[in-house]
């Protein structure tokens, strides 16, 4: 008996069950069901201006391409769905790298797709697929040439097992053309989980992943990694009424190649109901993790019993204890006990209701180790334009500080993407507005910081908070205080690097019809973190009928104390969208807004405008776009402004 004719049988009896399942869609070889795409054309002129390289820029861009995709099947849809796609977008004239801050042009796009569904409606079901992408991307710092192929399968099983697993191979070449650096990246996983309930106070579930990683820039790096996760839950009634919970959980990993780690743990939790509503949280938890030469043992344990009276009135106790002993480097210990209650009230009267919370904690924490230095990886931070941030450890070395994109492949370069400030033990962090780093986005930090000798220190701090809300959420008036202090029986305080304060906030909300508006007040007395801010916001929507929507914002955060007396920086930013359906088939759509901070390290002006017109005739889709933007910031990068036109036209099928 041949392969090809076992095959051939394998076949012709998932056709029959098929088949049996369905018999009123017709039976065919290949059979297609429906297909979509559209052919477009479309073409760029823009004028640019660097006033730093006294540069003046005329360009045009162009391109022809379309994009299609199609749904059919082989023999029945129940055996074999396929859904292609395709589409090929190529851009021709003389691109120069764009002065629009936090913006992308992408090029040359060609991407192709295959996604199969076997088995639609079996307890099994597979589904493989394959992507292909390349493009050329440019920004005003890279011209990069990126080529991804990704392949992969999912096969799951829903009936007295739940399983699912995923296998996946993703490929990426990424060539930059400033540099002629190539550099490549690999990575394939197998996935999967198990979940079984073998009586009904029950639930298991285990799971794991094999994973290998790979990245290479010739001449420069090589770097692989291959990983082995396991993780097997289970969680367990003990009582009929399933209201006493036991959930535990067994973790194991082992990482090898250019880092090596190893980490094995367990945790417990409990909740037991001890009267009408009164229930008691308890957890415990154990951890090894082996990390090149360093070993390290943690410990948790923590309970929780919370109360309520009636519905108005919460009230928690929590009490926890960690332990981590890095061995040959360090022990820490921290102890901590907190309070805290909330009360809600309906003001029937007033249409609205008033809200008070308090809370207090004691903390206890005690070190013994060595002097010495070590290197933090990966610390995530998200730089937000008007937010104050700083790397989690004091004694931070600045010079050692790597700042990296999410994925770790791209490193961002001081005072052109970012810049680091000192304060005091500590350093800030902040993004530069038309930088490579967006707005709001994640970021990995890598650096070398002094660890302290050893010590042992105690804080408590408390919270208040109320909040009013009245006439159905017309005003809200909002105050909160917050208060710690340390006592150091042990260490140096000034390389601790702990944060004494006394917050004090107040604010005040207005909502009413399209508008919506508020103040904000707040003093933050710190040893880390001073400051004084003032927040003014605004916003108005309105719709009018299906014809227009205009939206407008504002907002200023004026840090009138900005860590020193003195110091301040202020950001403001304005913006306004207005659409306009002058018909059902045409649409216009203008956006307007403006950007500032005055500060003293950081200044900047931004202003920028879009405009657009599109409009249907049958399959045909025509638009008509200008962007205008222009930037000013004096201290690092001078000025810079833009101004393109863009004409599209799409048939759509």
């Amino acid at each position: 008996m041949t392969r090809a004719f076992v095959i051939i049988v394998a076949i012709f009896i998932c056709a029959s069950l098929v088949n049996a399942q369905q018999s009123t869609i017709p039976l065919a070889p290949w059979r297609l069901l429906s297909y979509n795409g559209n052919l477009n054309a479309n073409g760029t002129y823009y004028k640019s201006f660097f006033e730093q390289a006294g540069e003046q820029n005329y360009g045009y861009q162009y391109s022809v391409g379309g994009f299609i995709s199609t749904q059919s099947y082989v023999y029945h849809p129940n055996l074999l769905t396929l859904t292609v796609s395709g589409g090929y977008q190529p851009q021709f004239g003389e691109v120069v790298s764009s002065q629009v801050p936090d913006y992308v042009t992408g090029l040359s796009l060609l991407q192709y797709s295959i996604n199969a569904n076997f088995f639609k409606t079996f307890d099994y079901k597979v589904n493989a697929y394959y992507n292909y992408v390349k493009k050329n991307s440019v920004n005003l710092f890279f011209d990069r040439d990126i080529t991804e192929k990704k392949w992969g399968a999912n096969i799951t099983y829903d009936k007295d097992y739940k399983i699912k697993t995923h296998f996946e191979h993703n490929n990426t070449n990424d060539y930059d053309n400033l540099t002629d650096r190539e550099l490549l990246l690999s990575n394939t996983f197998l996935r999967g989980s198990m979940i079984k309930s073998f009586f009904k106070k029950d639930r298991n579930e285990l799971s794991f992943n094999f994973e290998r990683t790979a990245s290479e820039s010739f001449n420069l790096f090589k770097n692989s990694t291959d990983l082995f996760y396991a993780n097997y839950n289970n969680l367990l009634y003990l009582n009929k009424k399933q209201s006493i919970p036991l959930n535990s959980s067994v973790i194991f990993s082992d990482q090898k190649g250019t880092f090596n780690m190893k980490n094995i743990g367990f945790n417990e939790n409990l909740i037991l109901p001890i009267a009408k509503k009164l229930n008691f949280t308890t957890g415990f938890g154990m951890r090894k993790t082996e990390r090149e030469s360093q070993l390290t043992k943690e410990q948790n344990l923590k309970g929780n019993l919370s109360y309520g009276i009636y519905n108005s009135l919460q009230n928690n106790l929590n009490v926890s204890y960690n332990n981590v002993d890095q061995v040959n480097n360090y022990n820490l210990e921290n102890k901590s006990i907190a309070f805290s209650t909330a009360y809600g009230k309906k003001i029937p009267s007033l249409k609205g209701n008033l809200r008070i919370h308090y809370s207090y904690e004691y903390q206890d924490q005690n070190r013994t180790n060595e002097e010495s230095s070590f290197t933090i990886f990966n610390e995530e931070h998200v730089l937000q334009d008007g937010t104050i941030v700083l790397l989690n450890s004091s004694n931070a070395i600045i010079e050692s500080v790597v700042v990296k994109d999410i994925t770790g492949t791209i490193i961002y370069q001081e005072n052109f993407d970012y810049i680091l400030i000192q304060r005091g033990i500590n350093i800030e962090i902040q993004r530069l507005v038309g930088s490579t780093i967006l707005n709001n986005t994640a970021v990995l930090i890598d650096y070398n910081t002094l660890q302290n000798a050893s010590y042992d220190f105690s804080g408590k701090g408390n919270e208040f908070g109320t909040a009013l809300q009245i006439f159905d959420n017309l005003l809200l008036l909002e105050y909160k205080y917050a208060k710690k202090n340390y006592i150091i029986n042990s260490g140096n305080e000034n390389e601790l690097g702990l944060n004494n304060f006394i917050f004090n906030s107040y604010g005040a909300h207005l909502n009413y019809n399209i508008y919506r508006g508020g103040v904000v007040y707040e003093d933050n007395a710190s040893t880390v973190l001073p400051y004084k801010l003032w927040r003014y916001y605004f916003n108005a929507s309105k719709s009018f009928s299906r014809k227009m929507r205009i939206n407008f914002d504002a907002r200023i955060d004026d840090y009138t104390k900005y860590f020193n007396e003195g110091d301040s920086n202020k950001l403001s930013t304005l913006s306004s969208d207005i659409a306009y359906n002058i018909n059902y088939r045409t649409r216009l759509v203008f956006n307007v807004s403006y950007a500032e901070q005055k500060g003293d390290l950081q200044n900047y002006q931004l202003i920028s405008g879009r405009g657009e017109i599109r409009k249907i005739i049958n399959q045909l889709e025509f638009s008509l776009s200008v962007k205008y933007f222009n930037r000013k910031v004096p201290n690092l990068v001078g000025s810079s402004n833009f101004l393109g036109v863009n004409f599209r036209i799409q048939r759509n099928f």
